[in-house]
């Protein structure tokens, strides 16, 4: 019998493709906005692992992220097209993609190993000193290493992130992480949660577990900055990492804070294919 979490994994997944498949018909400002949700849910979920779960009280979790952002990035922009530029162009950008994923994944694991292995004998307040510093080190590196464009970031970062691919990885996101800890193994988690001393006690590698709850939390997080900077093609050292371009029908680019915004009426009537009707009523849906 196929488990209830598989079947619901299925069923997330079919409903990516689902709602890529009406993308286009959605407006792009609200496309964004339904991205973004996708992707901060990557963020809530893999946190959690850490925070909830664990019980670990970190702040490093923006470090992680940029660092499995500029890593994807810089195999995309930089590493590719140097090495294999076969990649870039035709079907060879069907397999750029998940190589970059996988990369700046490993890459946000290394960090999250690096920072959890020497500073997980620490707890509460303290934890959250070290963590919060390495958050500000990362930062500060990236600002200020020209290679990585420097404080204006990367930018023209190639589009390849759709919906589906948003919405799958929060799918597999939270399948991973919900089956990790109702696990027999990941209820170590949760009695690191509970009690550390009881924990100990009884047995559990208390140090291991925090480690490897660092080490996923860290490479579920990637795939949030991953997405986001394939939708927005701009990366940047400072807050959110992930800078706000929102893309026109005509193909050009503009900040988000500076386009205005539709109504929901508006995007409604265009999913419904009554443009024409919009063209002669321009102003009736505007309040």
């Amino acid at each position: 019998m196929i488990p209830k979490s598989q079947i619901v994994l299925a069923a997330a997944l079919l409903l990516a493709g689902v709602v890529k498949a009406f993308a286009d018909r959605i407006d792009p400002y609200f496309a964004l906005i339904i991205s973004n949700i996708g992707i901060n849910v990557i963020l809530a979920v893999s946190l959690n692992l850490i925070n909830g779960y664990t019980g670990q009280f970190s702040l490093g979790h923006a470090g992680f992220m940029a660092v499995g952002a500029y890593t994807a990035a810089a195999i995309t922009m930089f590493g590719a097209p140097k090495f294999a530029p076969g990649l870039t162009q035709g079907a060879g950008i069907h397999a750029l993609f998940p190589l970059a994923l996988v990369g700046g994944g490993l890459a946000a694991a290394l960090a999250g190993l690096l920072v959890g292995a020497p500073s997980l004998r620490l707890k509460g307040d303290y934890l959250a000193i070290v963590t919060l510093g390495f958050g500000e080190i990362i930062r500060v590196i990236f600002r200020n290493v020209d290679s990585l464009g420097g404080a204006l970031g990367l930018n023209g970062i190639p589009a390849y992130t759709n919906l589906f691919w948003v919405y799958a990885f929060a799918a597999l996101t939270v399948y991973v992480v919900v089956s990790l800890v109702n696990s027999t193994y990941g209820r170590g988690f949760l009695a690191v949660h509970d009690d550390e001393i009881a924990a100990e006690a009884m047995g559990i590698n208390t140090t291991r577990y925090k480690i490897q709850a660092f080490v996923v939390g860290a490479k579920r997080t990637e795939h949030r900055p991953h997405c986001g900077v394939r939708r927005t093609r701009k990366l940047g050292p400072d807050v959110g990492m992930v800078g706000c371009l929102i893309r026109n029908p005509d193909g050009t680019e503009q900040a988000g804070s500076r386009r205005a915004h539709p109504t929901p009426w508006r995007s409604l009537v265009r999913v419904l294919h009554l443009d024409k009707w919009l063209a002669r009523h321009p102003r009736s849906l505007d309040t």
